[in-house]
């Protein structure tokens, strides 16, 4: 809400499309992109969307990117590898931001990862230069709620920090589990009037949401 209004806490009415969802995606990579401008490091920051179609939408809705990279995750086509393909079109880009990738695009993340550790390795075997690879942003990922978690969404959540995390909870939404980076995780009731349930250091099980939903 605004001013002393208070805005109850619902989720949306209507049934999200998929136009919809690809939009909220792209225009939270927008703000990556109007960051790394004002820090004025735009050629440290590569794009990343699952297809070359979006990336080809955010570029003519963007249009002038100031050096910053946008790109599709690559294809399995042929005999090109797709890890290599990543990695050409990541090149030297320390930040890379991968827009709602899907388990594919995060199973090609972590062999790039790999490999670049393993390069790393071979070049300061005693890591003494304290040298790093990419370092990987995932924007609305879905790692975390799903009813089953893939091995590559395990992968990325057990080895990432959410700086920001919100999603509906209970069979029909009943509350809404929300973090920040550096803060407590908290489950507020859904309504009107929101009441704080469950308030917590570490990410609450299915079972303690479960419980506090009673």
């Amino acid at each position: 809400g605004t001013a002393d209004e208070v805005s109850p806490l619902e989720p949306p009415q209507a049934e999200l499309t998929a136009k919809d969802i690809a939009l909220a995606d792209r225009e939270l990579a927008a703000a990556w992109v109007v960051m790394f401008h004002r820090l004025k490091n735009p050629k440290n920051l590569c794009v990343l969307f699952r297809n070359e179609k979006l990336a080809m939408k955010a570029k003519r809705a963007w249009r002038d990117t100031g050096g910053i990279r946008v790109a599709g995750f690559p294809e399995s086509k042929g005999l090109q590898n797709p890890v290599e393909a990543l990695g050409k079109a990541v090149g030297k880009r320390i930040f890379v931001v991968a827009v709602a990738p899907r388990d594919k695009q995060l199973q090609q993340l972590k062999e790039l990862e790999d490999r670049q550790t393993e390069e790393l390795r071979l070049l300061d075997p005693t890591g003494e230069k304290a040298t790093v690879g990419m370092i990987v942003i995932l924007l609305n990922a879905r790692l975390r709620g799903q009813t089953e978690q893939s091995e590559m969404a395990r992968y990325w959540a057990d080895s990432s920090n959410p700086v920001y995390h919100a999603r509906w909870v209970g069979p029909k939404g009943e509350g809404l589990l929300f973090h920040s980076l550096f803060q407590e995780w908290c489950l507020l009731s859904r309504g009107e009037s929101p009441r704080e349930l469950l308030r917590l250091d570490s990410e609450p099980s299915n079972e303690q949401i479960e419980r506090a939903l009673v």
